[in-house]
């Protein structure tokens, strides 16, 4: 069994009426809701074609497909076919919808879906009606999703202060993006993770939110998390985040409880400017720049185990304050250490 759990039809008709068609299985109401928010076949001039969220751990992703012409579909004129799965995994999702939509649009017949949709369930695969090829799960390496967004992009973007995001997702706070195109935010959140690359966790990434009850409540039941808005009522909202990442003004501001946690110093320059330069070298491809900060962070991680002097190598705050480390980097240690699970409970 593979990580998908349904597939749903929205559709635009001719009276310009949204209706939600048909799902395999049967998708609860208050999902629906949540997807036909996310739905953007009422908006000609802002219609968005591939986007995706992530909510109550499952990721959805919606395509949207025009339908004009089309004489297998006479009453549609925009169709938005939506994959809700347990993976991260944009790509692949993007081509499966493609793969989907061709077999339904052949036919007018939401029934024609099941059938690659049902052998991708439980083989993996399916034969690919837009050519010769067979679609295969196996042929999309997540690892190759979570790079697909240049962390270089993000560094170049925010310069210098891209360090407040580096300890913002090393110490597992709380991240909220701001832009207005939904675009540009799905890109830059799921970015974010690669300054942790050790981890490898983009679950911590809810790349589209809105401000509304049912998806905060969700939100803020992580304890740690990346995620992007289009409201930027989000500013205001500091109990929200501990770090704002503002797209369009290539801004990045902590918020007033969070700033002890910030407070850099040496250790952090340091990071910075060897982030920098590897961003600034042409010669470096943006996988070698991620290496380059990963290896910076193993060395920081072995060096803390390092200050250990208990038995199972967990960490006291006895270990650093013996070290008389200044009080901020005594502090970002100590959370680091926390973060990695290396303290004692």
């Amino acid at each position: 069994m593979y990580e998908l759990q349904a597939v749903a039809l929205i559709e635009r008709d001719t009276n310009n009426d949204i209706l939600w068609v048909w799902s395999y299985p049967t998708v609860e109401d208050p999902i629906r809701e949540l997807v036909m928010g996310r739905c953007t076949l009422d908006k000609d001039d802002d219609n968005v074609e591939y986007c995706f969220c992530h909510y109550q751990q499952t990721w959805y992703y919606l395509s949207n497909f025009k339908c004009d012409n089309n004489p297998n579909l006479p009453k549609v004129t925009m169709s938005c076919l939506v994959l809700l799965t347990k993976d991260f995994n944009p790509e692949k999702y993007q081509h499966f919808s493609a793969l989907l939509w061709h077999s339904y649009s052949n036919s007018g017949s939401p029934t024609d879906i099941l059938t690659p949709y049902l052998s991708v369930y439980t083989k993996g695969s399916c034969p690919d009606p837009t050519g010769d090829e067979t679609f295969a799960v196996k042929s999309f390496d997540v690892r190759v999703a979570y790079i697909a967004c240049p962390l270089r992009d993000v560094v170049q973007m925010f310069g210098i202060e891209s360090i407040y995001i580096y300890t913002a997702l090393l110490l597992k706070k709380r991240v909220a993006v701001y832009a207005p195109v939904v675009q540009d935010v799905l890109k830059v959140t799921r970015s974010l993770p690669l300054f942790v690359w050790h981890r490898q966790n983009w679950n911590v990434v809810f790349p589209h939110v809105e401000l509304n009850e049912m998806e905060l409540a969700d939100l803020t039941s992580h304890g740690t998390y990346v995620a992007g808005f289009t409201d930027a009522t989000i500013e205001a909202r500091t109990e929200l985040y501990d770090l704002f990442v503002n797209v369009p003004a290539n801004a990045i501001s902590v918020a007033p409880h969070a700033k002890e946690s910030f407070v850099l110093g040496k250790l952090h320059k340091d990071i910075a400017m060897h982030l920098m330069e590897c961003v600034e070298d042409a010669s470096m491809n943006d996988q070698k720049v991620i290496k380059e900060l990963s290896m910076k962070t193993r060395e920081l991680i072995g060096n803390l185990r390092g200050l250990s002097d208990e038995a199972d190598g967990s960490l006291t705050l006895d270990n650093l304050r013996e070290k008389k480390f200044a009080p901020s980097l005594e502090t970002f240690l100590y959370n680091l250490a926390s973060a990695e699970g290396l303290t004692q409970l």
